[in-house]
C-alpha cells in the first residue's frame, strides 16, 4: 500500500521494534559527538587554531550524520527483509563505504533544489520531491550519486504527492524541530552556544531516525510492484 499514512505507520513500527539499534548510535553521534563539536563550531571570537578545529569538527559532524543516514536505511531494509533485532556494529561497518557517495549525492540534491528555487521557486519544490530518495538508493543499491538521482526521478514519477507527504514534509518538520529545540536549549543554559547544541542534539536523536525511516520506507514501497510492498 502506498500512502503517507501507511509509510508513517510502518516507520513508527520499526522505530519501536528497533529502538535500541536506532537510538544508541543516534545518541552517540548527536549527543556524544554533536554537543561538544556543535558548541565549539558555534562559539564566537575563536582564534585561528580554534577555527581550524571548528572546521574539522563540522566536517566530522557531517560525516557522522551521513553515516547515520545510511545506517537507518540499512535498519529499514533489515526490518523489511527479515525479523529480529539489528546487529549495530556489523551494520555500521556495512554502511561505512557509502559515506562519501552519500556526501556527493546530498550535495547534488541540495544544489538541484537551490538552483530550482532560484528559477522561480516551483522547480526547486519539484526537485525536492523527485530527488528525495537519493540517500536510500545510494545506501541500499550502492548507486553512484548521479545514477541515484536518475533512479529517484524515475521511482517518484507519478508519486509527487506521496513523496511530498511522506518524505519532504517530515524533512521540513525535522528542521523546524531542530531549530526550536536549539533555541529552547539556548534559553535554558548560561552558555547559549552549548545550549543550542544540546537542544539540537536531543531533537536530532529522537526525530532523525523517524525521518530516515519514512524516507527509506517510501523508497522500499516505490521499488516494489504495487501491492507487494509490506
Amino acid at each position: 500500500m502506498r500512502s503517507p499514512l501507511h509509510i508513517y505507520a510502518r516507520s513508527l513500527a520499526v522505530y519501536r521494534s528497533q529502538a535500541r539499534a536506532l537510538l544508541l548510535p543516534g545518541a552517540a553521534i548527536f549527543l556524544v559527538a554533536g554537543i561538544p563539536l556543535g558548541s565549539l563550531s558555534e562559539a564566537e571570537g575563536a582564534a585561528a587554531a580554534d577555527l581550524t578545529l571548528a572546521l574539522f569538527s563540522a566536517l566530522l559532524g557531517i560525516a557522522t550524520v551521513l553515516l547515520y543516514s545510511g545506517y537507518v536505511d540499512e535498519v529499514a531494509e533489515h526490518a523489511t527483509q527479515r525479523p529480529g533485532h539489528v546487529a549495530i556494529l556489523p551494520t555500521i561497518r556495512r554502511t561505512l563505504p557509502v559515506v562519501w557517495p552519500l556526501a556527493l549525492a546530498v550535495l547534488a540534491y541540495i544544489t538541484a533544489i537551490t538552483l530550482g528555487l532560484l528559477a522561480f521557486v516551483v522547480p526547486g519544490l519539484i526537485f525536492a520531491a523527485r530527488f528525495c530518495l537519493v540517500t536510500p538508493i545510494v545506501s541500499l543499491e550502492r548507486q553512484k550519486p548521479l545514477a541515484a538521482m536518475k533512479r529517484s526521478w524515475n521511482l517518484t514519477r507519478g508519486h509527487f504527492w506521496l513523496v511530498t507527504g511522506a518524505v519532504v514534509a517530515p524533512l521540513a518538520l525535522e528542521g523546524v524541530a531542530s531549530v526550536l529545540a536549539g533555541l529552547a536549549g539556548a534559553e535554558l543554559t548560561a552558555n547559549e552556544a552549548l545550549g543550542n547544541a544540546i537542544g539540537d542534539a536531543v531533537a536530532s536523536t529522537i526525530v532523525a531516525p523517524i525521518v530516515g525511516l519514512t524516507m527509506a520506507h517510501t523508497y522500499i514501497a516505490l521499488r516494489e510492484p504495487e501491492g507487494t510492498a509490506s
